[in-house]
């Protein structure tokens, strides 16, 4: 769990760039937001996966809307995997992890 809130921590500077804007360069992606569209598209497959929440919408709820808009912008989304395959595939990959 002390990983988890470190982890969580360094999302914050994160929270206060959005203040007031739709993305991270204001109301259009840029550079920085698909760096963060990453974790966009592997959390919420890791929280799922774990049973745990990560970006929390209560706690950052500007990191949480900025990720639900950058998956749903068209050029993003219709190269996204299916969640149940990126969920699929981290817990084949955890399970390899585990065993070696």
């Amino acid at each position: 769990m002390k990983a988890l809130n470190e982890a969580q921590e360094r999302l914050k500077p994160l929270e206060e760039l959005l203040k007031g804007k739709r993305f991270s360069g204001g109301e259009t992606t840029g550079y920085l937001d698909i760096v963060i569209g990453r974790i966009a598209v592997l959390v919420p497959a890791l929280e799922e996966l774990m049973g745990l929440t990560y970006v929390d919408p209560n706690a950052m709820p500007l990191f949480h809307a900025c990720s639900q808009e950058f998956t749903n912008v068209p050029m993003v989304k219709e190269r996204l995997h299916p969640r149940e395959k990126l969920v699929h595939f981290l817990k084949a990959f955890r399970e390899r992890l585990m065993s070696s």
